[in-house]
């Protein structure tokens, strides 16, 4: 993540009007970092930085959260494990994410201060762990006619951080604001985030990214003589609904809390073939000024509402993630059959189906499990889930999906149909 110069209004005209053949440069391989998202550090967590080190070139560490209510702004910091971040050797960018705040905007009031404060704090925690920062980021929840008063915290932290870099993230509408450039300008680059939940066109779902619209931004983001990333999404959403299919909360962290009667669960999941198309094309795009790509966020184990790290780390490479499933056949007694599938590929299974045949052999009881249901025919049965569970089957893991009762010992064969 380097430091630009920035383009004159007058120079940025001059863009825009030679748009048609200056979105793009020669190609060049695009940097891959990863947002580390989580409140609290658990072993399982350094564990995911270590194995991802060798393959990115950053990661982007959450290091403290600004929420304002009727009594004024309040601050919650978090303690990353400086030991792991420094054993990487990789750069780190410590990030301060800020709630929604409609003004007023100063560079010299009580909450200016107060953002100041939190960020001289994010900086001292950082190098009494013994990590020098390369950058810091900010994560504001700001709305589109606020960008003149969120340049103005732009400036005075940029003036506060001395050799530190400054980057924001955007969203893509911003860069449809008047006050885009001057935000911009405050900053060394900037993060644009493609990804939020919406409604799929047929009205019949939900996603998390189309991947033509986040190029057709990227490619409008490139206009700007900015250095830029774009954040691409790796996590899924918990949605609550009620019977009329209504919305009612939306999480993207594990919850237990179990629906209450009339709600239904739904999950929606980043689409990593979508994910992958998507940085081929920005790859072999090469648009102008576009450093890389940010990960949001980091895999690591037992995070259900997330890809796993193989599938992450398998399109940093630049390849496909393989998926694969194995049907096995634990037998309980001669006559019964439980049948599990196990996950020994790269990718989180969600939908799957196979089929069992056998012969000189009668089916006298059957049942289906973990979101599977079950078609039975004379000589066989096709099972199917379109969600297993609520989460997926996570690469090495494997579960019972079904049980079946013969007259005999049966002799099985089972054929894969299809996984996703």
């Amino acid at each position: 993540m380097t430091r630009t110069t920035w383009l004159t209004g007058a120079a940025l005209s001059v863009l825009l009007v030679a748009a048609s053949f200056s979105f793009f440069q020669p190609p060049a391989a695009l940097e891959h970092c990863a947002y580390i998202w989580q409140r609290k550090w658990t072993p399982q967590v350094g564990e995911a930085v270590q194995t991802a080190t060798p393959h990115m070139a950053g990661f982007a560490v959450l290091a403290a959260e600004i929420s304002f209510d009727k009594t004024g702004p309040s601050a919650v910091f978090v303690q990353p494990d400086y030991h792991v971040l420094r054993s990487s050797s990789t750069p780190v960018v410590l990030c301060l994410r800020i709630g929604s705040w409609s003004g007023p905007f100063a560079g010299n009031d009580n909450i200016a201060h107060f953002v100041s404060d939190t960020i001289g704090k994010i900086i001292r925690n950082a190098e009494n762990g013994g990590l020098q920062p390369e950058e810091l980021q900010i994560d504001f929840d700001c709305g589109s006619a606020q960008l003149t008063g969120y340049a103005i915290w732009l400036h005075k932290i940029r003036r506060e951080l001395g050799n530190i870099r400054l980057s924001f993230t955007a969203l893509p509408d911003w860069l449809q604001q008047p006050d885009f450039p001057r935000l911009i300008a405050e900053a060394d680059c900037f993060v644009l985030q493609v990804h939020s939940l919406t409604q799929s066109p047929d009205k019949k779902g939900y996603t998390i990214c189309e991947a033509q619209k986040a190029f057709e931004w990227a490619k409008h983001a490139a206009l700007f003589q900015k250095q830029f990333y774009v954040a691409l999404p790796t996590h899924g959403y918990r949605l609550t609904m009620d019977q009329q299919g209504r919305v009612l909360d939306v999480t993207a962290e594990e919850s237990d809390l179990l629906p209450q009667i009339g709600e239904q669960r739904q999950t929606v999941f980043s689409d990593w073939r979508e994910m992958s198309m998507l940085v081929k094309k920005l790859t072999q795009e090469s648009l102008l000024n576009l450093r890389g790509i940010m990960w949001y966020r980091l895999p690591v184990a037992g995070d259900r509402l997330n890809w796993s790290l193989p599938t992450l780390l398998a399109l940093v490479s630049g390849r496909d993630p393989i998926s694969r499933v194995r049907v096995l056949e634990n037998r309980k007694e001669e006559n019964l059959v439980e049948l599990l599938i196990k996950n020994e590929g790269e990718t989180v299974i969600h939908r799957a189906s196979f089929r069992i045949a056998w012969e000189q052999s009668e089916l006298l009881a059957a049942d289906s499990l973990s979101g599977f249901t079950m078609e039975r025919g004379d000589k066989g049965v096709i099972m199917t889930a379109d969600q297993i569970d609520y989460a997926g089957l996570y690469p090495g893991e494997q579960k019972t999906v079904a049980w079946l009762r013969f007259y005999q010992r049966p002799t099985l064969e089972n054929t894969m149909l299809f996984v996703h």
